[in-house]
Order: structure tokens, then C-alpha cells, then sequence
């Protein structure tokens, strides 16, 4: 299966040479020197077309988008006109000087400039735009004017584009105001977006952040829009007239979330309005057509969110430049604060290493005005998670340390928040193999909720459903189901049998079951889960995506990769929509459907996949992240399966690298890739190799895991090949029994991990004694 893609729309150029079935001629003379024909409303001089093809972006020879931007002294130029006043609205400018200025020659102010300066030997006032401007017709056109030249002056202006080479796009310049209303549905949905796209850039006007007319605006909601699921090929930001820009800093300072909030409660295209009224009900129709209206102000609001991350971290790094910052402790708090919440969002986006520099700025202005201050509890929290996604675990344990140590002094030993860190250093030991650490913490964990809450809390239940998952990572399937069936029948008797909360419940049921190979018992668990959600949830709900996964996931391993197929497609489909295309959840999927592939023996696909799931991961994680370092392995199988050992092997030491730097050499994952390091060797014939490999493996298991682990097994089992394959079937026999016990007192006997096994010890015994009898 391919990942699902939006395909790029299909787009012509028209040449000076299409054939025109309706055509009018005009003449016009500039100045009594150059003559210009118009021709079926495009310019021609001396017969050529006066603008060049890659001004214009055509769809079936009837809708244009126009590529001729101007320089920000064009607009400048504008301010200085003799119709023009201080008053004047955008829609006031373009009725009073654009159309009249451009009437004689129908055509727009881009090429009218274009004419004047071919004229008059001008420097170069128009261009292929590479900025597109998003503003209000109802806003004033100074403050507009303004704004782009705030944004352009800006020192952490990311375009590093100046007023020299900056070429605004902006519409009543851009776009004829003598032809009729665009009333086409393919102006919105092909041509304006690749036209997007295209440029790259797109800048939103707001005239203040208290309010900001363009998020009322139809147009301005759907350019967002377009400049958003043009995936990371599009910026979007947004300026500010100059007065503006300290009341917009000081509202991030003082008022983060409020002022996040505010923005975000404008948008509602529904009741968004236009200058013509019939464009709002064609965007409207697009909007239904293309992702619905709760989707669509979803997006638009993700995306604002976005863009006021970026705008809060420019002012983090100029904030020695803001007139108003001084070194107080008060407003070193205030930037702490905005450290803070910019942490958090970057956290939210997977930005991990981003988010832990500010968290730790955060931290360090707080510490320099008071180090037992009481938003530090808060901070320290939040940096230890973020440690902790990045797996870096002691560094995470570090901190949940000094807060319970905070929390203990100033609140007693059995306070919620102390049970609550208690539970989060619980995660963190259980994350980094060091499970025995994980079992206390929990405990402490549960006694503090218990006698708090009671036993049928849902923090008591949270703490009994991670006590599961703990014992399941040991490979004590029967201690795990215990606590998970608790966990089931609570939620079951609490909320109801058809809440979202038993659907979990269900899910951690069913993966247990299927970790043990009892594949006809998940079944049901994972599809009653899947029933729940999708009568509970919109259709694109994630939590739906993540069912379908499961159940894919699930039928693959069972052999029925046609049925799995589209249930991975769909999940991909849903997590793209909800996430975008550069999202962990996106790659899971994609590794996912590659595995699917690869035990189909579709290589070339499954190969593509899998690039495709590491390219995200590093992009978000970064190089040395652990998930990276599993996707590589998965990547290296596939190679091990074709045989292509040179490009494997490098992969699997990569892999190596990057699990011992971040748990040491004795961690559970650096004995995954060991054996299958050491599969490849004895692929290889490299038997002294792959020995050393395996054997380092099986120690780091059996410490790490326990002697009867079902993955001390798959080590054991390993060996046993090894030997096999150098004839030593005596050795070979100890070790699949060994593997052979383990396995059918862990997983039973109907396992297909324990059937295959069974199936290769009862086939070498046979060879034993076929042996022996040609010995004797």
C-alpha cells in the first residue's frame, strides 16, 4: 500500500502561441513612445505577450493566478498619491486610485507599474511576488503599509528579504479590478493554493491583536487555510502597524493565553464576512467540500497558535532590544512566564529540543529571583516530561527528585501532588528498564491515592492500569492481566460499558493478549474498543485511528494482510488530516504499513515506507532519538530479509550507537539490536560474530529481564540456530529446549513463536538420531 498523498494539482501554462477562439484587439500608447495591443485580456508588445509565463499560473485556459508582485515602495508610492488620505480603507484605495489609475488599459497595478518603469528606464518595481499579502479591505491601508514595513525592518525577519528584493503580493495590485468577481470553485481550490504554494510566503496583517479584523474575514481564513495544508513548504506569520507591536508583546508577556484564546475565538468562518457576498458563499462551499467547518476553524486555529509561537520566541531573542524590558525581578519573571508557555507549545508541537532550551530558561530567570518560587513547581514538572519524551531519563528523574523534595518540605509526605510525582518517576524508571525502581514508586504512588480518594478513584485506577503495563513489559503476563482486568471492571461499573474511558481499558486488554500470541482473544477486545469510539467520536477522530492501527495491526499478524490494508490506509489517512504529514503518529502508521508490506515480500514499497517514517522521526526528534533508532532497525530487517547485508549492518550499528549513548550498554533495547546484529552475522557465516553478539545479548536480557522472559527466548533460540548451522546440533538441541520451556510456560503452547520453535527442536532431533543411527 502507498501512503495516501494530495496530489498536486495539474497545471498549464499558456504560451503567446494558444489559440484564442474569442479575441479583441486594442491599441494603447504610453507616453507616445511604446505601443501596447491588449489581446483577449492579456497585454501583447510588438506581438509578444507582454507578460512572461512565469508570471501566470493557468488552469483549463480559463482562471489565471497572477505572479507579478510589487516592491514595498509601490504601495510606499500609493501613500503619497494626490487622491489619498489617512482615512482611507483598503477598499477605499483600491475604488479611488487603483481602478481609476488602471482603467484606460484594463489591466492591473502590477503591470501598469511594469509598463511605466519599461518606459521610463526605472529600477525594478515589480517582480515574481515571493511574499503573499493576507489582509482586511476593511482595514485602514496605512496601517497595512506600515505593518509590511515593520515586518520587512524586522532583524529576525526569516524571508531575509529587504525592499529591495521583497515583491509583495498583494491583491488589488496583483489582481485585475476591472475583470468580474471570481466565481469559480476552482480559483479556491487549485489555482489560489498552488498559487500559495508557489510563493512560499505568506504574511497576515492584524491592525491589533485586541482586534484582529482579518480573522473575521472569509478571505483571510481561507488564504490561512491554503498556506497551512501546504505542509512545510509555507510559512505564515503575521505583522503589526508600529504602534501595535508593544501592546502585541506586552499581551504575550501578561496575557499569553488570553490573548491566544482571543485570537482564536474570531475564527468562525461561518459568520466570517467578505467585501462580496457571493464570495463568501463560495468559500463556505469550499470549505464543506474540502474539510468541513469544525475541521477547518480547527485548523485555522492550530495554525494561529503557531504563529504566535513563532512571534513569542522572535521577542525571547531580541529581548534586550524591547525598549520596555529592564532587568526587575518583575519582568524577569514576566519573560520566565513567556519562556514557560513558549516551552510548552514546542512540547505540544513534538519540538522537544527546542521546548527543553526555553523550559530551562524558564527555570534559570525564576532561580535568579527566587529559587523556592512557586511556579518553579510547574516548570520543573513540565522539563521533566519533556525529558522524558526525549528519553532522556536521568535527567528527567533528576527533576521529578527535586520537586518531590519541594513538594514533601512544603506540603507533607502523602499531598495528591507528592502521590502525583511519585507516579511520574514511576514512568520514567519503568521507561528506562529499571523496573524494580518503577514497582516502589508505584506502590508509593497507590497508597497515597488510595487512602486520599479511595479505591475506585480514577487516580487510583491510573496507577493500577501502569502497574499492569509494567508486569507486561517484565513478561509476567498473569500479574499484568490482574491488574487490568481491575482496571476494566471498575471503568466498566463507573462509567458505563460504552464509555471512551472502558475502550482503553479494552485496548490494554487486548494488547496484553496479543503480546501472548492469543491473537483470538484480542480480537474481540480491540474491536469492541474500535465500536466504542466510532459511535462516540467525529469519523476522523484520532482516537479512531488509533483503533484501526490496532486492528490492522492485529489481522496482519495473522495473515490476513488484505484486510488489514485498508484499515492501515484509513488510520493513516485520519492522523494525516488531524496531525499533518510530519507527525509520530504518522510515522508509526507508515512503519506499520512497511512491515505489512515487507512480510508480503513487497519490498520496494516497504523499503519506501520505512524511509519515509525515518525522515519524519528525525525531522521531529531528531538523529539520536531511541524511536529513531527502532525504526532503523525495522529498516535494517528489511534489508536482512533480500540479503542486503552491507546495507543492513550499518543501519543496525547506528541503531547500536545511538541505544547505548542514551541507556548505557546494559539496557533492554541494546539487546535487541545485538541480536539481530547477531542474526546477521550468522546470515553471513560470520559464526564468531554473531556468537559474541548473541551472547551479549542473553546477558543483558536475562539481567535486565528475568531468565524466563519470552525476549531471553528469542536469544536463546537464536544460538541454538547459530550452532545449527555449524553443525553442532548437540549444543543447538540444549538451547531450544531451553527456549522451547520458556516460551510454553510464558506464552503457551499454541504461541506461533512457541509452535515455530517446537516445529525447528522436533526437525533437529530428528536429525540427531538420523545421525547417531549412521554413526553406530
Amino acid at each position: 500500500m502507498l501512503r495516501l498523498r494530495i496530489l498536486n494539482p495539474k497545471i498549464s501554462i499558456i504560451s503567446s502561441q494558444t489559440q484564442i477562439q474569442k479575441s479583441f484587439l486594442s491599441s494603447y500608447v504610453v507616453n507616445n513612445k511604446t505601443t501596447f495591443e491588449k489581446k483577449n485580456g492579456f497585454l501583447f508588445f510588438e506581438g509578444k505577450r507582454f507578460l512572461s509565463s512565469n508570471n501566470r499560473l493557468h488552469h483549463q485556459d480559463s482562471l489565471s493566478f497572477p505572479f507579478l508582485g510589487v516592491r514595498l515602495s509601490v504601495l510606499q508610492d500609493i501613500l503619497n498619491h494626490q487622491s489619498f488620505n489617512a482615512n482611507m480603507k483598503t477598499s477605499d484605495v483600491c475604488s479611488n486610485i487603483i481602478k481609476p489609475s488602471t482603467q484606460e488599459l484594463q489591466c492591473s497595478y502590477s503591470e501598469l507599474i511594469q509598463i511605466q518603469q519599461l518606459d521610463q528606464n526605472t529600477n525594478q518595481k515589480v517582480g515574481p511576488a515571493n511574499i503573499f499579502v493576507s489582509h482586511a479591505w476593511q482595514s485602514k491601508f496605512e496601517d497595512t503599509v506600515k505593518s509590511l514595513e515593520v515586518f520587512i525592518n524586522d532583524s529576525n525577519n526569516k524571508t531575509k528579504l529587504n525592499q529591495d528584493t521583497a515583491y509583495f503580493w498583494f491583491d488589488f495590485t496583483c489582481i485585475n479590478q476591472h475583470d468580474g468577481p471570481i466565481n469559480h470553485h476552482e480559483w479556491l481550490d487549485t489555482i489560489l493554493l498552488s498559487g500559495i504554494k508557489v510563493i512560499g510566503r505568506v504574511i497576515l496583517i492584524l491592525p491589533g491583536w485586541d482586534n484582529p479584523i482579518p480573522l473575521e474575514r472569509s478571505w483571510c481564513l481561507w488564504e490561512i487555510y491554503c498556506a497551512t495544508i501546504s505542509q512545510s513548504t509555507t510559512t505564515i506569520s503575521f505583522s503589526f502597524p508600529p504602534y501595535q507591536v508593544n501592546r502585541f508583546i506586552n499581551g504575550l508577556l501578561n496575557n499569553f493565553d488570553s490573548l491566544i484564546d482571543h485570537l482564536q475565538s474570531k475564527v468562525d468562518v461561518v459568520n466570517s464576512e467578505t467585501f462580496i457576498e457571493n464570495d463568501k458563499l463560495m468559500i463556505l462551499s469550499a470549505v464543506e467540500r474540502t474539510q468541513g467547518v469544525h475541521k477547518f476553524n480547527q485548523l485555522i486555529n492550530e495554525r494561529i497558535k503557531s504563529m504566535v509561537l513563532s512571534y513569542g520566541l522572535d521577542v525571547l531573542k531580541k529581548k534586550k532590544q524591547v525598549d520596555f524590558v529592564d532587568e526587575s525581578n518583575q519582568n524577569k519573571i514576566l519573560f520566565s512566564k513567556l519562556y514557560h508557555k513558549i516551552g510548552l507549545l514546542l512540547r505540544d508541537q513534538g519540538k522537544l529540543k527546542d521546548a527543553e532550551t526555553a523550559l530551562l530558561s524558564s527555570l534559570q530567570l525564576y532561580e535568579s529571583v527566587d529559587s523556592n518560587h512557586s511556579d518553579i513547581y510547574s516548570i520543573l514538572h513540565d522539563l521533566a516530561y519533556c525529558n522524558q519524551l526525549q528519553k532522556k531519563f536521568e535527567e528527567s528523574k533528576n527533576h521529578y527528585k527535586r520537586l518531590l523534595f519541594m513538594q514533601q518540605k512544603n506540603f507533607g509526605s502523602e499531598h495528591s501532588s507528592v502521590a502525583t510525582t511519585w507516579f511520574n518517576l514511576a514512568l520514567v524508571t519503568s521507561d528506562s528498564g529499571s523496573f524494580d525502581e518503577s514497582e516502589l514508586f508505584f506502590s508509593n504512588a497507590l497508597v497515597i491515592r488510595e487512602k486520599l480518594f479511595g479505591p475506585n478513584h480514577e487516580d487510583v485506577v491510573s496507577v493500577l492500569k501502569n502497574f499492569g503495563k509494567l508486569y507486561k513489559k517484565q513478561g509476567d503476563f498473569q500479574s499484568a492481566e490482574v491488574y487490568l482486568q481491575r482496571v476494566h471492571e471498575i471503568e466498566e461499573r463507573m462509567f458505563g460499558a460504552d464509555d471512551l474511558r472502558v475502550a482503553s481499558a479494552l485496548n490494554e486488554l487486548g494488547l496484553l493478549q496479543y503480546d501472548q500470541g492469543k491473537y483470538e482473544e484480542c480480537e474481540p477486545l480491540f474491536k469492541r474498543a474500535l465500536e466504542i469510539r466510532v459511535r462516540e467520536l467525529d469519523s476522523d477522530h484520532q482516537d479512531i485511528a488509533s483503533s484501526l492501527n490496532l486492528v490492522a495491526m492485529l489481522l496482519s499478524n495473522q495473515g490476513k494482510y488484505e484486510e488489514a490494508e485498508p484499515l492501515y490506509k484509513n488510520a493513516l489517512r485520519i492522523f494525516e488530516k488531524v496531525y499533518g504529514f510530519t507527525h509520530c503518529e504518522v510515522a508509526t502508521v507508515l512503519n506499520n504499513i512497511a512491515e505489512l508490506y515487507r512480510a508480503q515480500e513487497k519490498f520496494s514499497n516497504a523499503e519506501t515506507l520505512h524511509k519515509r517514517s525515518i525522515e519524519i522521526l528525525e525531522s521531529i526528534l531528531g538523529p539520536d532519538h531511541p524511536d529513531v533508532a527502532t525504526a532503523l532497525n525495522n529498516l535494517a530487517l528489511l534489508y536482512s530479509d533480500q540479503s542486503k547485508f552491507e546495507e543492513a549492518e550499518p543501519l543496525y550499528k547506528r541503531s547500536l550507537s545511538i541505544y547505548e549513548s542514551l541507556f548505557g550498554i546494559n539496557h533492554a533495547d541494546v539487546a535487541l539490536t545485538l541480536n539481530n546484529l547477531g542474526a546477521l552475522y550468522n546470515e553471513q557465516g560470520k559464526y564468531e560474530d554473531a556468537a559474541h553478539m548473541f551472547k551479549r545479548a542473553l546477558v543483558i536480557r536475562e539481567r535486565t529481564l528475568g531468565v524466563d522472559h519470552p525476549d531471553v527466548a528469542a536469544t536463546l533460540g537464536n544460538i541454538g540456530a547459530l550452532y545449527y548451522d555449524q553443525g553442532k546440533l548437540d549444543d543447538a538441541a540444549t538451547f531450544y529446549l531451553r527456549a522451547l520451556q520458556i516460551l510454553e510456560l510464558k506464552l503457551g503452547s499454541d504461541h506461533p513463536s512457541t509452535r515455530t520453535l517446537r516445529e525447528n527442536f522436533e526437525y533437529l532431533q530428528q536429525q540427531r538420531k538420523t545421525m547417531s543411527r549412521t554413526k553406530n
